[in-house]
């Protein structure tokens, strides 16, 4: 059965929370964040849709049929494509990797991220906190301060700034809580009455978004009304004007909302803040409508564990294909904090569903986005071992006859990071394309 609430986090968990937010509030952690914009380029999104829907490099020494209960897609094509590089079956894949590695290793970014988490241990050092829990912590505070970025991008168009609050309201779980920091940022008087405006629109906050429109048009008329500025808001104004009396069509609200509706005009905008509100929007959609509005997010990686969860649970186990349509980018869900527990009781009920290309590049995302990111939020090395022993011979099959299995192997039985990364192998399979292949006539040492 697939979990459909937000687990509640052990006392140690709840209390390192508490710590990392502390630590990531820091002025001397936030000042080198800003300085180098450390995370500005990390993306919140893991791009399974990418993978799904890429053309793959072809190998010319294939000639295998297909394994039984395997597809096409799962293996890299034989027939060439134009434009196509050489295979790696004839490439001398050394000099070309170990230039790859050297301007990896060259890059600013690399460094400076070095510096920032040398920064947090020493803050962490400094709080006489067992040796056990540093790490773990300093993941912590990567985590929040990427929370707060995606905060920050997620409202970039309605504050029109890059400038944190200075208070969020947490969850216990390390989460923004978005409705009540809204309603924090509406009550503040400093910010112009446009941008609060903004906000209880977005948030579907009627009672304060009455109030301040009545204020904004005494005090900057009609046609400097925040109704101007956001298409996406223009059923949501028309309900606005009708006061606190008027009815709405939350489905047709939705349609205009998420763009759903449209045609023409640029959509590329909107689903930084669609999702803003989601705790008031999806209950009120009709089963239908919850049901498209949700496959879209998955798809479009635009919610999080914790907005995924809300969801399912409101769709009451009636949510038609989801799971035959969707089961490794749901199965990423538990992937992220604080869900890995669940993330083995998850794929128990999607083993059925996942395609050998699926189950690669979860095996691929586990060990070059969660090990080698040296992610501490989770045992990732036994969560893969056990991820691997509990998967069904099929696919087991598909990743024997590819390059990433010897990193497989490897990881399961190293369970240390730095001596795992020191196999060649390893380095060469963080290319996916790589990783994908079959392995080459010589192994590779």
């Amino acid at each position: 059965m697939i979990p459909s609430h937000f687990p509640v986090l052990s006392l140690t968990g709840m209390c390192s929370i508490q710590i990392a937010i502390a630590i990531s509030n820091d002025p001397e952690v936030k000042a080198v964040e800003k300085k180098y914009k450390i995370f500005d380029t990390i993306s919140n999104k893991k791009g399974f849709h990418w993978f799904l829907t890429r053309e793959d490099e072809r190998c010319i020494m294939w000639q295998s049929g297909i394994p039984s209960q395997l597809q096409k897609r799962d293996f890299p094509p034989t027939t060439p494509r134009a434009r196509q590089p050489q295979c790696y079956c004839d490439r001398d894949i050394t000099a070309e990797f170990e230039y790859i590695w050297r301007s990896k290793e060259l890059k600013q970014n690399i460094l400076h991220f070095d510096e920032w988490n040398n920064l947090v241990l020493k803050k962490i050092s400094s709080l006489s906190i067992p040796a056990k829990y540093r790490n773990m912590l300093l993941s912590l505070v990567r985590y929040i301060r990427l929370e707060i970025n995606k905060w920050v991008w997620n409202h970039r168009e309605i504050l029109r700034c890059s400038e944190e609050p200075t208070n969020f309201h947490w969850k216990s779980s390390g989460k923004i809580n978005y409705e009540e920091t809204a309603k924090a940022l509406i009550r503040n008087e400093s910010l112009d009455i446009k941008t609060r405006y903004a906000l209880a629109s977005f948030y579907y906050l009627k009672e304060d978004a009455v109030l301040l429109r009545s204020k904004e048009r005494k005090t900057l008329g009609e046609k400097s009304s925040i109704s101007y500025n956001y298409p996406f808001l223009e059923v949501w104004n028309k309900w606005v004007k009708e006061g606190r009396d008027g009815t709405i069509d939350w489905d047709n609200l939705a349609d205009n909302r998420t763009g759903f509706n449209s045609t023409d005009g640029d959509l590329s905008l909107w689903p930084s803040h669609y999702r803003l509100g989601l705790r008031t929007l999806f209950t009120k959609l009709s089963r239908v409508k919850k049901i498209q509005w949700l496959f879209y997010s998955i798809r479009n990686e635009t919610i999080d564990n914790e907005e995924f969860l809300f969801c399912l649970s409101q769709l009451k186990g009636k949510h038609g294909n989801l799971f035959r349509t969707h089961p490794f980018r749901i199965l990423g869900y538990f992937l992220d904090w604080p869900l890995q527990c669940k993330f083995l009781e998850a794929a128990e009920r999607l083993w059925k569903f996942l395609s050998g290309r699926m189950f690669f590049f979860l095996l691929h995302f586990i060990i070059y986005q969660k090990i080698l990111q040296k992610w501490n939020d989770c045992d990732y090395f036994q969560l893969l071992e056990n991820f691997w022993n509990r998967s069904p011979m099929h696919l087991k099959a598909c990743i024997e006859l590819k390059n990433i299995f010897q990193v497989v192997m490897l990881a399961i039985d190293c369970g240390d990071t730095s001596s795992f990364y020191d196999a060649k192998i390893v380095k060469y399979c963080e290319h996916i394309d790589f990783a994908f292949h079959f392995p080459r006539r010589i192994t590779v040492d």
